[in-house]
């Protein structure tokens, strides 16, 4: 899709991530002629504890009105950076607003690029404001940006050069691990799954671990979004039937488990590494994740259930009211599960007080809905 042409004019804010990946088949819409702000003449040095870079921008009089502007870019980071200092397109203006939360936000003149990430190229935007720089990585609003500060002049040319031979290092590294296709999938220092990329088809999938567990190795769907890989595939538990998913961040590398089409907190955020996992020790990982997953779910009913009985208790007056005429909350936490409150019989004796006891099996065996029994333990002398 070729880039649209539009007049002088502001820059809107629609687009701010970095697209054009190779195999992602996105190419970022842009202004070919925007109303040239009046600083833009000048070099600048930017930095951030994860990215560094110089800016070099001229303006000179163009035809039709518009303003024929010229701006090199070089930008470093770990898993993206510039061939070298490149050069870029000046979009458009932003001006100073305040978002739909009340937020300010300062304007600034937006830039793009071609970037180099471990899967292919791309072109990236960059917000660029009197004193930082907003660089968007990510395709959901406000995850994955890189703030920049902005100094006037530009970088001693050996630490330019550092960041640069630093950057290229570590993208030939990345895109080696690429051109292989294995992956290792960490959650901190543990290793939780593997996946395997096979070119445009579906990637060969494992998970393991007390949340979640695949059946095997499963094939996932893969489909781009600008500079993200989002992974679709059958997991468990799945209480409704519901596929897991993966959102994966070339140009940072994350891997995010996501609860929402916008971030929120309490996402799981994991980690890629390069790498390969044996079919023994992906069956032994995986049996260790059924333990803890038995060990944990158990505890957890244990916990819910002297609540769930004395709700029961309180609704029925005097008898055991069923699961289904308690409040909501309970059938929420007890999803997957049948659930029988059953009356305790006369001989049965257990913890003080109490005069029902919960039966409960899984509605369907799956990952974390395992335990048959009943809560809480009881005896019959």
């Amino acid at each position: 899709m070729p880039p649209s042409h539009t007049r002088c004019g502001a820059r809107t804010r629609a687009v701010r991530s970095l697209g054009g990946l190779a195999g992602a088949g996105l190419l970022l819409l842009g202004a070919a002629c925007g109303e040239a702000p009046a600083g833009l003449q000048g070099r600048w040095t930017l930095s951030a504890e994860t990215a560094h870079g110089e800016i070099r921008g001229t303006i000179e009089a163009g035809r039709a009105g518009c303003s024929e502007r010229a701006v090199e870019i070089g930008l470093w980071g770990e898993r993206f950076g510039t061939r070298g200092v490149v050069a870029g397109r000046i979009l458009g203006v932003e001006e100073d607003g305040v978002e739909e939360d009340g937020v300010e936000e300062d304007g600034g003149t937006w830039l793009s690029f071609p970037v180099r990430t471990g899967l292919g190229e791309g072109t990236a935007e960059l917000l660029l404001g009197v004193e930082a720089a907003r660089l968007p990585l990510g395709v959901r609003e406000g995850e994955h940006e890189v703030l920049l500060a902005v100094q006037p002049g530009l970088p001693p040319e050996d630490e330019r050069a550092a960041w640069a031979e630093a950057s290229a290092a570590r993208l030939d590294v990345e895109q080696a691990a690429w051109a292989r296709g294995g992956f290792r999938i960490l959650d901190g220092e543990a290793l939780v799954g593997d996946v395997r990329f096979r070119g445009d088809g579906p990637a060969h999938l494992a998970l393991y671990d007390e949340t979640w567990l695949t059946d095997g190795v499963v094939a996932a769907t893969v489909h781009s979004e600008g500079p993200e890989l989002v992974l679709t595939f059958l997991v468990e538990p799945s209480l409704e039937g519901e596929e897991g998913r993966l959102r994966l961040n070339l140009p940072t590398g994350s891997l995010v488990v996501p609860m929402a089409p916008s971030p929120v907190p309490g996402e799981r955020r994991l980690a890629l590494e390069p790498g390969f996992v044996e079919p023994g020790e992906r069956e032994a990982l995986q049996a260790a994740a059924r333990r803890a997953a038995d060990e944990a779910e158990e505890a957890l009913l244990r916990e819910l259930v002297p609540g769930l009985l004395a709700a029961s208790e309180a609704a029925g007056a005097g008898a055991c009211a069923p699961l289904e005429d308690l409040a909501e909350e309970w059938q929420v936490l007890l999803r997957g599960y049948e659930v029988r409150i059953a009356p305790r019989a006369p001989r049965e004796t257990g913890p003080a007080g109490g005069r029902c006891v919960a039966e409960l099996r899984p509605a369907w065996e799956q990952h974390g809905r395992r335990f048959r029994g009943r809560l809480p333990d009881v005896e019959t002398p």
